[in-house]
């Protein structure tokens, strides 16, 4: 007995021993970054932020997370396999759940990645970049290997005097496995000026591999050779450049919206050897939706492509509508069909929509609003789900939106708290368009139709309730005011606005201190009534006009 419990007295001190030398698995840790950072900063805090996200790339290591704080960041990114790049941030975070639509991260400067292992993860960035006279292509990104963008707007151009302008917002290399989930490819272009050149792919360009496009919207995106008006221009959209068998992108899910080649493939234009499907899609186009490049009339497309709904009310009266093949009424549905203004980034389908609850793939799992693809009973094509049915409809039209000396709504983001019995029973994120207006389509249904007030809420104003009577026959116009000069979001106009504007005078867009908080938590842009993008005396006078006046609601 007294040898056995030596024996094991000495497995357990040998054992312990092992794991006190062991190596220790590393920690995956966060990273953030601020445009006030330090370049001497560890990067290890908010307060400790570094100033340059290539600066937390190169500081970071697989498994490793960079947070990023709202704001513009001017510079080219070299991405590192492992690492996750978050945007959105407001600064104070110890989450990764932010408001980042509200505050948003934008990248000013082309992104390239060669990640083969684990890849690479982008979530909730604004992505600009150029590429002119360049090789590889790709405007705002060259991609290679493996990488997940989740939630990225993507803006850029590809151009090339010479030969050609391919990918202008994104190229995809060769046997890649890129997914692009849930994101927005806005107002990008590849541009050629060769007759011997193409310009291909007007946001994104995809060779061999097994790359996913889910739940994506591609809206006034282009494909355009300028030699003399004859020079060759594919996918004003997306094109798709297979050369292997095995190759498998998808791309499912998705809306096209007022995309244009020059040549043919308004949306997409492929020229696979393998399979190319692009199910439970709606396309909105000016003229062909998709072709097969060089083979085929216009608006013919390969028979690898099944599962496409095609919106046939912008189609040029002179183009024939395919009545054979994979792509006609039987096979995948003919949707003549309505949905919101896409000025203001509204893709839900209307009432009287034969794309409504008709996928009959609903793998994507979730819609460009990250709510969940299958609802009101089945799934809809296209990428945003309409959560409530073709039922009847109330109409609310908040038009115009009047802000005390404020000129500018372009992208106002305002808050709308749907009150019944002095309990809100919704609240709502919208941007207001140009002309200071805002439709709201509601479905009896919704939680929306039951409220009897509405409080509007916009920074530097007072909040504002307004009675609400709906009706599915007739629209609901209102046309509140707002008073600037709450700028500590307090809902009055108070000394200590005063005290805010005094520590925030002078600051102006172009200073990085613009979206910094001062002492009272307020920024200088919070302190701009006028919507000028500099704190003048002319918010001063805004303020004194209405101090001492309170908000409707505490």
């Amino acid at each position: 007995m007294a040898r056995t419990k030596a024996i094991l007295a000495v497995i357990c001190v040998v054992t312990a021993i092992f794991i006190l030398l062991a190596p220790k698995a590393a920690r995956a840790t966060t990273l953030y970054v601020t445009r006030r950072g330090s370049t001497a900063s560890t990067g290890s805090s908010w307060g400790t932020a570094m100033s340059s996200v290539q600066s937390a790339i190169n500081s970071a290591v697989s498994g490793d997370s960079i947070w990023v704080q709202e704001g513009n960041y001017f510079e080219q990114l070299v991405l590192k396999d492992g690492v996750t790049i978050i945007g959105g941030f407001y600064g104070n975070e110890f989450t990764s759940l932010n408001n980042w639509s509200e505050f948003p991260t934008s990248i000013f400067g082309r992104i390239t990645a060669n990640c083969q292992n684990l890849g690479f993860t982008l979530s909730r960035l604004k992505i600009v970049g150029t590429q002119a006279n360049g090789t590889g292509g790709g405007g705002a990104m060259n991609l290679s290997g493996k990488g997940t963008l989740v939630s990225c707007t993507i803006s850029g151009g590809a151009g090339d005097l010479s030969v050609n302008g391919i990918g202008g917002g994104a190229y995809v290399n060769l046997n890649s496995s890129i997914n692009f989930l849930r994101c927005r490819f806005m107002a990008c272009a590849a541009v050629s000026y060769s007759l011997i050149g193409a310009a291909e792919g007007g946001a994104l360009f995809l060779t061999s591999g097994t790359n996913r496009v889910e739940s994506c919207i591609f809206d006034h995106c282009a494909a355009e050779n300028l030699y003399q008006g004859i020079g060759p221009a594919y996918g004003g959209a997306i094109a798709i450049r297979e050369s292997l068998a095995t190759s498998s992108n998808v791309i499912i899910g998705n809306t096209f919206v007022e995309n244009f080649s020059t040549s043919e493939g308004d949306a997409i234009s492929v020229m696979p050897v393998g399979t190319a499907n692009v199910p439970t899609t709606i396309l909105l186009n000016a003229f062909d939706q998709i072709s097969n490049g060089y083979a085929g009339p216009t608006g013919v497309i390969h028979s690898g492509m099944s599962n496409t709904t095609l919106a046939l009310n912008r189609w040029s009266p002179a183009i024939p509508i395919p009545t054979t093949g994979p792509f006609n009424s039987s096979n995948n549905g003919i949707a003549i069909f309505d949905f919101g203004n896409s000025l203001r980034q509204d893709y839900h389908l209307g009432p009287g929509s034969q794309a409504f609850n008709v996928a009959s793939n609903s793998s994507a799992q979730r819609d460009i609003d990250s709510e969940p693809r299958t609802m009101a009973g089945g799934t809809d094509c296209g990428a945003d789900e309409n959560a409530y049915g073709l039922q009847a409809h109330a109409l609310l039209s908040i038009c115009p939106l009047n802000l005390d000396g404020a000129p500018g709504f372009a992208n106002r983001w305002v808050e709308l708290d749907f009150v019944k019995n002095h309990v809100v029973v919704q609240t709502l994120h919208s941007a207001f368009d140009s002309a200071g207006c805002l439709d709201l389509t509601v479905p009896p249904s919704s939680n929306l139709a039951t409220a009897t007030e509405l409080i509007i809420r916009t920074p530097r104003f007072l909040a504002k309730k307004v009675p609400l009577n709906w009706s599915v026959t007739t629209a609901m116009k209102i046309s509140p005011y707002l008073v600037g000069g709450d700028f500590d979001q307090d809902n009055d106009v108070t000394v200590f606005d005063y005290l805010s504007l005094s520590s925030n005078f002078f600051w102006g867009w172009t200073d990085l201190e613009w979206w910094e908080p001062d002492a009272f938590g307020v920024t200088p842009r919070n302190c701009d009534v006028d919507d000028d993008g500099f704190v003048t005396i002319f918010d001063y006078a805004a303020l004194s006009n209405n101090f001492g006046i309170p908000g409707d609601v505490p």
